[in-house]
Parts: C-alpha cells; structure tokens; sequence
C-alpha cells in the first residue's frame, strides 16, 4: 500500500506568545487518539510553529484504511423466528438495516440465548477523508487562556453562536495537503487550499505548496523569510546573543524570555542597543523589569551580575539604524519615567503607604487590602507557632503590615510585576529583615523561582498563598480546565514546596480554619454582596457567613475539602514530574488515617514507602496490613482485647506479639522513623500473622460466646492493622506481587 504525508497549516493573526506551545502539545495529541480512534496508521506526527501558524507534520499514513471483519449483532432467535421457525419482521429489518443478504445471516449461542449475527467486511474509508473530517475536531479541541468567537454565519445575520467556533486569533486560512493533494476543510468558512503566505513585510505574498513533504515546506517557507522551526528560531537568536555578549565577556541567562521571544517572530534579527549609563543608578530589577516585562530586551550582565547600559532586542523585520535608535528611544523613556517613581516613592516612608490600603479592593468583592494585610498578620503568626522565636515573629507582625503597602507607590503602578521588590527596596537600608520578608512573600513566583529563606518570609509568603487560595475558593472561582487567572496551581505548588523545603510540621485542616475563620471575620460586613455571586454554592456560603454559624460549618468543610484535593492534585503532579511516583504508593499514605493533613511527614513517608517497595520485605509488610484490613473492615466493636476468650495457641503468640511492641512501634512513628517502624512491624508480625490465618479460623458463629471469640479476633486484627494504616500508610491499597 502507498504510504503518503499529511501537511496541515492553521494561518492565523498573530497568536499571543505564551498560547503556542500547550495548543501545539493538545493538537498532537488530538490526532493521535483520532487516527488510532479511527484505524489510521501513522508513523509520527511533529508540530511546528510561528506567530501566525500552527502546522501538524504527519508522515506515513496509508491510502485507506485496513479492511476489517465486523460482527453485526442481530435479534435474538425468539424474536427473528416464530413458532413454526418462519422468519420474522425482525429478522427481515435485521437484513434491511445493514443491507445484507439472507445467506449472510447466522445464528449462535450467547449468554442470553441464541441470537442472529452477521459477518461483514467493511472496507476501509479514504486517508483523505479521515484527515479532512479531523481538522475542524482539532481546532474545535485547542485550549487558550483567552479565545474569540468566530461565527459561522453570512456577513449581516444574526449572532447564532449555536454553530459559533472559537480560537486564540482569527483563522485566515487552511492548509491541507496529503500527499500532493490538497483537501477541503469545511470549517466556519475559512479559505482552505494548498497555499502558505511568507513573512508579512518580507515577503507577503502566497506561496503553493505542491506536496505535503516538511522538508520542501520548510525551505519554500524559508525563501519567503519564514523559519518554521522553533528550534531553529531559537538556536539562531541564542547564537546570535552569545556573539553579542562575548565581545563585552557578559552573560545573559534568560531562557523563558528566549522561549517568548522566538514564539514572537518569524524571521530573527539581533540588534545590540545601549541606554545612558547615568539610569544604572535604578536598583536592578527595575531596570529589567522594563527591558524584559515591558519591551522583551534582553540585559547584559557582567559575570558577578551587575548590569551594563547594554541590551538586545529580537527584530522581525531587518536590523537597521531607525530600529535600533527607536528602541533605544523607548527604553530610555521607561526608564526615565522609573526615575521619576523611584524619586518621588522615597519621599513617603512606606508605613504612610500601608495607611492607604483600605483604598484597594482585594478580587473585588473580599473587603480591602487593609483588611487582607491584618490577616496575614494572623496566619503568618499562627503559622510561626512552635518554629519562630520573639524576633522573628516582631518582623512577621511588622513586614505584614508593610507587605501590600508598595501596591499604592508609583513604581508598582507602573511596573505592576516589581510589587514585593519595591517594598524591599524602599526598607532595605532601613529595616533589612523586614524587607526581606516583604520581598520574599511573593516567592516562588514562578516556575525554578527560589523559595523564601528567612523564616519571616517563609511564613508570610506561606500566608500569603493560603489566603488567596481560600479567598479564591470561597468565591466559587476555582480553577477550571486550562483557566487558573489568579494563578492558583502556583501557588499551591509554592505551597508544598516551601513546607517540604523547610519540614515544617503544619496541618493543613488547622491553616484552613484559621484562614475561613480570618477571611469570615474581615469580610462579614460585606456578606450580603457577596452572596449575590452567580453560583448557588457561594451564595450558601456567604449568606451562612451573614446570618446562620451552623450553616456555615457545613459550607466550610465542603470549601475545605476542595481545597484538600486540589493541593493533592499538585503534590500527584510534582511527585509524577520528579520521580515518576507510583499512585498505589501515593494512594496508600493518603488514605491511611493521617491522610494528606501535614504536607512534610506525607512526603517522608512516601519516601519510605518507595524504598521499601524495593525491599525484600514488601510483599509480606503489605500482606500482614492489607489481610488484617481485609478481615476487620467491618467491624463495628471498639475497646481492649479481652484475654480470657483467646483460646488458640496462634492467636495469644499473635496478640502477646501486639501487646510487647506496639509502644515501641508508635514510638518509632511519633519519632517520624518509619522506615525503622516499618521494619520492626514487619518482623514482630510477619510470621506470627501468616501462622494465625492458616491456623485459626476467626469467624465463628452459633452463640452469644462463639460471636465474643470472632469479635475479640476481629478487634486485635483491627488493633494490628490500625497500628501501620493510622500512623505510616494503608497498605491494602497496593496489589500484592
């Protein structure tokens, strides 16, 4: 059978950076599970991409698809046939849905009695048409923060969004080759043939592409100044940085920025700028802020990381004179604006900022910022229980009151993302621990960022992540599919990893009170509002919060619950990115009675059990946990074992054994030694248990006696399970070799 490549080309306006490479990611798995879906063979799919195009690279699709025998069920015998076996209205309908002929017809025995079938070949459908049918699914599946309704309708009809698609941008174009044919893709309207269009200044005009080769796309794209290839892109613009950079020995370490920028451009060029040295008197991040946050240049740095009056950006036209005088005009007024904010902020010392907090809503609905900075003030102390001295907890008290205070400041206002390093610019000189803290209260601000260090800023930044998560849920504006606009995941990341970083013994189900309980007390007043709120769940709340307590603790474990499972869905996907976890093993540890409440010793036992699981004491620690959890799962009887109903020599070695080391065993486990605790479970039990179940037979029955034996077993069965599943992990969760 021929084999052909399949070329497919979205040409859009100019999609948003950030939006490119989770569609591209999505779209190749669309068709993998489409082609599979529907019996196509292949023999790789690859994307590609610019700021105008998506393009999905298949090769090694078949003409057609394989031939396969399919078994029609038909009626059951009683139903085809009559009493004198003449064949029925059934039968006949049988025949005429699926077009057969009588002989075609057969009958065979099923579970629920004889019933006619039919075998038939069914000839496999076009590649062409699979791949065309394909298309307006894939486009129909691509995920974006933000989309645009493009409307299936004639110019002038009404709004019917009923048949309305939406994209990241406006489609322009299709291109759709398989082979050299190209194929039409009914889709909202939009142009679909075999042609491409280069760069839009370069080179604007159509290019046909006569076969769905990517190499002889790629270099009809590249005469047109288009490079296809992200890689590519980037390797050039990587190249061409380094070269800039060696001829001043500096460095530059931006690989997101890098990554933005390729996905900004279709055809690269360098061009080396420099500003005034007289505006390095800035503090640092200012300066970058605007070069990278605002106009996406790339900073020179001296090896020791001092700035130079230096910096690159990425044109996507030609370097010339005008391009490289006209940036450096832009960020020369960035940065004389920045001096006059960094001027006239030192004026006000930030306390006096702090007094104007209760002029910002906090999510526009939660009170003031005000109000949000003095429950930080309490979470972050009550967090500092038991780990911060008097100090620290003097510089938690002061850097919460401080912490929003650069939101009101020029400088933020008109660099939104230096919020936090303004406060500790402006304090440093003044009160260092104290601006560490507010500066590091945002941290991890994003992926790889470091976490806090100080103990202020660990607790303060911990603070800060629980009360928007509570905030947030308590709204009813979770995260939903590949929407998250108060970045929530995270900050629950940050969360686990601030808290495992630093094995802080913390209980989540405490914080959770106390954070409902703080945001309850400082949003009281505006509960009327809030439970106007479109969604009945946060009405309920809100309106318990208003009027009625014992409501309310029904909504408030169920917000705690949410909260719960989606910090367990973070720590999964940190735990399966970093170490490929095993999800019995994970399952075991947070399902035992400890449960996922105190993030550092779930961790720590996961780590013991993934040892363990490779010892050779696994299979037998797993069995004792798993058969004695099995055996007394229902029982209801609670109390001591009663000594004079054990009657068997099994179950007194089995209960003397529990009696002589459960102390030293809960011991182990209080000490967060489990991997000692677990050793010595598995050697105290082991034996002895698998002797009681070969040798005792634990439910008996047939009097009020008899039911006291079977329960006294039931319940130092229980007492020997609970004593691994309470403290370590629930084992009978894992599958047994």
């Amino acid at each position: 059978m021929a084999m052909s490549d399949f070329l497919l080309e979205l040409g859009t306006e100019e999609i948003p950076a950030g939006y490119i490479q989770p569609a591209l990611l999505q779209g190749a798995a669309f068709l993998k599970g489409y082609l599979d879906e529907h019996r196509l063979a292949y023999q790789s799919i690859k994307t590609y991409s610019t700021p105008r195009r998506m393009v999905f690279s298949m090769t090694g699709l078949p003409d057609k698809q394989a031939d396969i025998n399919k078994e029609l069920a038909g009626p059951p015998c009683s139903v085809a046939f009559d009493k004198d076996n003449k064949p029925t209205q059934a039968y006949f309908g049988f025949i005429k849905k699926y077009n057969l002929k009588e002989s075609d017809v057969k009958t065979k025995d099923t579970p629920k009695g004889k019933a006619c079938y039919a075998s038939v070949l069914v000839k496999g459908e076009k590649s062409e048409k699979i791949l065309a049918d394909a298309v307006p699914g894939l486009v129909k599946s691509l995920p974006f923060p933000k989309s645009m309704w493009w409307l299936d309708k004639p110019a002038g009809s009404p709004d019917n969004r009923d048949k309305a698609l939406t994209f990241a941008r406006p489609l322009r174009y299709i291109l759709a080759v398989l082979g050299a044919k190209p194929l039409k893709i009914d889709l909202a309207g939009v142009a679909c043939g075999n042609k491409t269009f280069g760069h839009p200044f370069l080179s604007p005009k159509a290019v046909a592409i006569k076969s769905a080769d990517f190499t002889k796309y790629q270099s009809a794209l590249r005469q047109a100044k288009v490079i296809v290839d992200f890689s590519e892109r980037r390797a050039i613009i990587a190249k061409e940085i380094q070269m800039a950079l060696d001829k001043y020995n500096a460095v530059c370490q931006e690989p997101e920025l890098l990554d933005e920028v390729t996905n900004l451009v279709e055809f690269p060029v360098i061009i080396e700028c420099e500003f005034d040295e007289s505006y390095l008197k800035l503090p640092a991040p200012v300066i970058e802020s605007a070069m990278k946050s605002h106009q996406r240049y790339f900073p020179f740095k001296t090896r020791d990381g001092k700035l130079l009056n230096r910096f690159i950006t990425v044109s996507n036209i030609t370097a010339n004179k005008e391009i490289k005088e006209g940036n450096e005009r832009v960020i020369k007024a960035r940065l004389s604006d920045a001096l006059f904010f960094w001027e006239q902020d030192r004026k006000t010392p930030l306390e006096e900022y702090a007094k104007r907090l209760d002029s910002i809503a906090f999510l526009g609905k939660l009170g003031t910022m005000k109000e949000k900075s003095v429950r930080l003030k309490e979470l972050a102390l009550f967090i500092s229980e038991g780990w911060c001295d008097n100090k620290a907890k003097q510089t938690i008290g002061r850097a919460a009151e401080l912490c929003k205070a650069d939101l009101l400041t020029g400088m933020v206002g008109e660099f939104p993302d230096l919020q936090g390093i303004m406060g500790y610019e402006y304090l440093k000189d003044k009160e260092p621990g104290v601006a560490l803290a507010i500066k590091e209260h945002y941290q991890p601000r994003f992926a790889n960022d470091q976490l806090p260090e100080s103990k202020a800023g660990i607790c303060l930044a911990l603070a800060e992540k629980f009360d928007n998560l509570v905030s947030v849920f308590s709204i009813g504006e979770k995260p939903t599919g590949s929407s998250d606009p108060y970045g929530l995941r995270r900050q629950a990341l940050g969360i686990i990893k601030i808290i495992i970083a630093n094995k802080l013994n913390l209980s989540l189900n405490s914080i959770w009170n106390k954070a409902l309980g703080s945001l309850i007390g400082s949003v009281r007043p505006f509960a009327d509002e809030v439970a106007k709120l479109p969604y009945p769940e946060v009405q309920e709340f809100w309106k318990a919060v208003a009027h009625t307590h014992q409501i309310l603790d029904n909504h408030r474990n169920q917000i705690k619950n949410d909260l719960n499972k989606f910090i367990e869905a973070r720590l999964y996907q940190i735990l399966d990115e970093e170490e490929h976890i095993n999800q019995n093993i994970f399952n075991a540890v947070l399902f035992s009675i400890a449960g996922l409440d105190n993030l550092y010793l779930f961790q720590s036992k996961l780590n013991v059990l993934v040892k363990l699981s490779k010892d050779s004491i696994w299979n037998e620690l797993v069995e004792v946990v798993e058969r004695t959890h099995n055996i007394s799962k229902n029982l209801k009887v609670e109390g001591d074992i009663n000594e004079t109903l054990l009657k068997e020599k099994e179950e007194i070695e089995l209960w003397n054994a529990y009696k002589d080391n459960e102390d030293a065993i809960q011991k182990l486990i209080d000490a967060e030694q489990y991997e000692e605790a677990s050793h010595r479970y598995h050697q105290v039990f082991a034996k002895p248990a698998q002797t009681f179940f070969e040798k005792v037979f634990v439910n008996v029955t047939g009097d009020a006696e008899k039911d006291n034996i079977r329960n006294n077993r039931l319940l130092l069965l229980k007492k020997i399970n609970q004593l691994y599943s309470s403290g370590i992990a629930d084992l009978s969760r894992i599958p047994r070799k």
